[in-house]
């Protein structure tokens, strides 16, 4: 395979919400609301349930937690990151290495969006776009929640097959067999790398996404999308 050698190895941070995050920011809330809920309620005492305390209890628990948020985002990374170079792509979590897909190994390149229905910390109507490298049975997922915005900007959108739903596919309607065993094939290629995903897969901001893509479709060309 050729390599650009005169482009230097990329890194770029995942998983900026990793779990150990957001099981700090539940915490946090709960505490921040227990005590905000106390220091109200002994400030404005009322008989039996004070409503307002655990309002106004529940209001600085959300605002403090937005700003912790927004701190442990830059100051807490999760320590993993995928990294592009000559030797091919790599996750890595620390200094050991995750996941491996080298440049003479036959590796080929699944790309699939769907639209996001519903999701708690994902705003309705953003899509999900991933970009799965597949080696024999191993694979590298990486995606992203990408604004419908930014998508029809974006330059490979086209290149994102959909994946479609379930009640999608039981109503497709039958027409040409050829055609249909094709899109069987394709949707079942996409759906086996969506489950890989929602397991293992690592994600990545919009911009950062976008420039892991271009990265992969520059830097590797013989890693062509499979769909």
């Amino acid at each position: 395979m050729t390599f650009e050698t005169t482009q230097q190895p990329l890194t770029i941070p995942v998983d900026r919400e990793h779990g150990r995050l957001r099981l700090a920011i539940l915490l946090s809330f709960i505490v921040i609301w227990v005590f905000g809920y106390a220091i109200i309620n002994a400030l404005l005492p009322n008989m039996g349930l004070n409503l307002l305390a655990i309002i106004l209890g529940f209001g600085a628990a959300y605002l403090g937690t937005a700003v912790l948020e927004r701190y442990l985002k830059q100051h807490w990374p999760s320590g993993r990151a995928v990294q592009l170079d000559a030797k091919g792509v790599r996750l890595m979590q620390g200094g050991a290495v995750q996941e491996n897909m080298a440049t003479d190994a036959d590796v080929s390149l699944i790309l699939w969006r769907f639209e996001v229905k519903k999701r708690a910390r994902v705003p309705k109507g953003h899509w999900m776009l991933a970009g799965a490298l597949r080696s024999d049975e191993r694979y590298l997922p990486v995606y992203t929640f990408m604004p419908p915005g930014d998508l029809e900007a974006y330059e490979y959108r086209e290149s994102f097959k959909v994946l479609a739903g379930k009640r999608e596919r039981e109503t497709h309607p039958q027409n040409n067999l050829r055609q249909d065993l094709r899109l069987a094939g394709e949707q079942r290629r996409l759906m086996e790398a969506e489950n890989v995903r929602w397991v293992s897969g690592v994600e990545m901001t919009t911009d950062e996404f976008k420039l892991y893509i271009d990265g992969l479709l520059t830097r590797y060309p013989e890693w062509r999308p499979l769909n």
